[in-house]
C-alpha cells in the first residue's frame, strides 16, 4: 500500500480524533515503501541544487552592489578632503587613481588609510540650517 492510499484511505474512513496529527504521520511514514522515501530525497536534492545557484546569484548581486556603495562613499571623501590634508604633494591624484583602476582594492586600502591617519579623518557633513550649537 502506498503513502497516497493510505492517505485517500484515512479520508474516507474519516479522520480518528484520539490519534494526533504527528502519529498520522508517522505512522503514513512507515508505510511507505523505500522507493519512495529514495523519491523524496532526489527531489529534495533536485530543488536544493536548482535553487542554490539563485540564492549564490542574489548574495552575489548584493555583495557588488554594496562594494559599489563603498567605494562611492570612499571616492566622494577622498574628493571632499582639501590637498593639504595629505603628507605628499600628488597623495590625493595617487589615491584617485588607485581608486579608479582597482576599485575594490583601491577603496579598501583608502578607507584602512584614513583610519589610521589621525590627521585626514573624515570630511566634515555641510551642517543643517536648523542645527543650533548653542543648546
Amino acid at each position: 500500500m502506498t503513502l497516497f492510499e493510505i492517505w485517500v484511505e484515512r479520508a474516507r474512513m474519516g479522520w480518528d480524533r484520539t490519534r494526533s496529527f504527528a502519529t498520522g504521520r508517522i505512522e503514513a511514514w512507515r508505510d511507505a515503501s523505500p522507493w519512495q522515501i529514495a523519491a523524496l530525497v532526489a527531489l529534495g536534492l533536485l530543488a536544493l541544487v536548482l535553487l542554490l545557484p539563485l540564492a549564490l546569484a542574489a548574495v552575489l548581486v548584493l555583495l557588488v552592489a554594496g562594494l559599489i556603495v563603498f567605494w562611492i562613499g570612499e571616492f566622494v571623501g577622498l574628493m571632499r578632503l582639501p590637498d593639504e590634508a595629505f603628507p605628499g604633494r600628488h597623495d590625493k591624484l595617487v589615491w584617485s587613481i588607485l581608486m579608479i583602476v582597482l576599485p575594490p582594492v583601491g577603496a579598501i586600502a583608502f578607507w584602512i588609510y584614513r583610519r589610521r591617519d589621525p590627521l585626514l579623518g573624515w570630511p566634515d557633513k555641510p551642517r543643517s540650517p536648523w542645527h543650533d550649537d548653542d543648546l
